[in-house]
């Protein structure tokens, strides 16, 4: 008996992989979604970002590279930022959070209180 190289090519029933659709069709394995969601004006789009909630605009006054301090505005801990010349978007969080998951799953671990640590002992005390 041969078996085929290229798998089974054969048509059965298979779940929509979009989001909270159930529906199963019936189609090739590599069957992503249903009739309805096929169409792309059907599924929800990514909203990305706006620039002003990832990146913070300072004004250029600089004629040098130069260095600073500044506080993340998530977790509160300071971190470097070298500031160049002819550039005014820089990013607003610390290394650890710059990414959207990073920043998600650390207000999910705090809950809704994101302040700073400092912030948390006045409270407690």
């Amino acid at each position: 008996m041969e078996l085929s190289k290229c798998g089974s090519k054969e048509s059965r029933w298979i779940k929509c992989t979009y989001k909270e659709c159930n529906n199963k069709i019936f189609g090739a394995p590599n069957t992503r979604f249903c009739e309805y969601h096929k169409d792309i004006r059907n599924r929800d789009e990514i909203k990305n970002a706006k620039l002003e909630d990832v990146m913070k605009v300072i004004p250029d006054r600089f004629s040098s590279p130069t260095q600073i301090e500044l506080d993340c505005e998530l977790c509160g801990i300071p971190y470097r930022l070298i500031l160049y010349p002819l550039q005014q978007k820089y990013p607003r969080f610390c290394e650890p959070h710059r990414n959207q998951y990073k920043r998600d799953n650390y207000r999910k671990l705090k809950g809704d209180n994101c302040g700073t640590s400092d912030e948390q002992e006045t409270e407690e005390l």
